[in-house]
């Protein structure tokens, strides 16, 4: 009989099958699953050892959750992946140890201590490091620059598939002629060395301790530039502040995340003085503050001021990319 990963009810008959739950798990009161799907379909299995299942709905999700398998079972000793359970390549299931009691690193970085968010940035900064002795699949080539990098140049069919709001996103940065000169030369900075995550944002981070930190959602690894993935992380607090501005005028300045920045690149950067890394990592992550604005503009019809101050703050940072790393993060 085929698997049959559709419901709760299925999914519980699945697991008593390759016994990663029993009969009494079923009847104890703390037993549930919660569907959490979006790009896949997920559940979170509460029991006495919870689980997280990631099931491809179509071939070219379950190929992404087999990619992902991949890098966690060829790499089980790494301190930031979590334990794989199981894998079925045939119909694109992931079966992984669930983080009952981890928070989100924008959770963890919105309630800690100053100290604590210091020693978050140590942890994943040694974790950034040390992405290079990740095996990934055999497959894995190095990728060219992220779609992003080409906005103020894109090709004619990437415009098909934008809502009106990212397309007149795209035309404000096109008609800025010095917006558009500092995006030129950019991918030429492109060097793909190393095992990149490829889709770094804070919801990617399980946190259970600032020193127990895990980097989850594998789909799209590859081997790629690994200041990108640094790029994705600082723009993703760049976000986060951002919102946080747009909500309540009493954080005004990035100093409550400071440390964190400042920690992360003193822990990951082999010379963090180094001028020429941090205009690179601030360049990127103007591209990479970009990208999420033309993804968080998806179904809009048309900008809305958050957006336009996503827009301004990237150009800022593409303008003065060593004053945005000393003023904006510290570093």
């Amino acid at each position: 009989m085929k698997p049959n990963w559709n419901n709760p009810r299925t999914v519980t008959d699945e697991l008593i099958r390759l016994q990663f739950s029993s009969k009494k798990d079923i009847v104890s009161s703390n037993y549930s699953i919660e569907d959490c799907s979006s790009r896949n379909k997920n559940f979170f299995v509460q029991q006495s050892n919870p689980l997280f299942i990631k099931i491809g709905p179509d071939q070219l999700r379950k190929e992404a959750v087999i990619r992902e398998g991949f890098v966690y079972q060829k790499n089980p000793t790494t301190s930031f992946l979590v334990e794989p359970k199981y894998l079925n390549r045939d119909n694109g299931v992931l079966i992984l140890e669930g983080m009952a009691n981890a928070s989100s690193l924008q959770s963890a970085l919105e309630d800690s201590t100053p100290i604590k968010i210091q020693q978050m940035g140590y942890c994943i900064g040694q974790h950034f490091k040390s992405m290079s002795d990740l095996n990934i699949l055999p497959a894995a080539h190095p990728s060219k620059c992220p779609w992003a990098f080409y906005l103020a140049l894109p090709e004619k069919d990437f415009f098909d598939t934008l809502s009106p709001a990212a397309k007149e996103i795209i035309q404000l940065i096109q008609q800025n002629t010095a917006f558009a000169q500092n995006y030129q030369g950019i991918q030429s900075l492109w060097k793909s060395s190393t095992v990149i995550h490829n889709d770094i944002k804070l919801d990617n981070f399980l946190v259970l301790a600032p020193s127990n930190i895990y980097i989850i959602d594998w789909e799209i690894a590859n081997n790629g530039d690994p200041l990108w993935d640094v790029a994705l992380l600082f723009a993703s607090i760049l976000q986060l502040w951002l919102e946080h501005r747009e909500v309540s005028n009493q954080m005004d300045s990035l100093s409550k995340f400071s440390p964190f920045c400042t920690s992360f690149w003193n822990s990951y950067a082999t010379h963090p003085e180094d001028q020429t890394i941090r205009k690179k990592v601030m360049q990127f992550t103007a591209i990479a503050l970009l990208k999420f604005l033309i993804e968080s503009a998806d179904n809009q019809q048309s900008p809305s001021r958050i957006h336009l101050l996503h827009l301004q703050v990237a150009q800022n940072i593409l303008e003065h990319p060593i004053k945005a790393a000393n003023d904006l993060f510290q570093l």
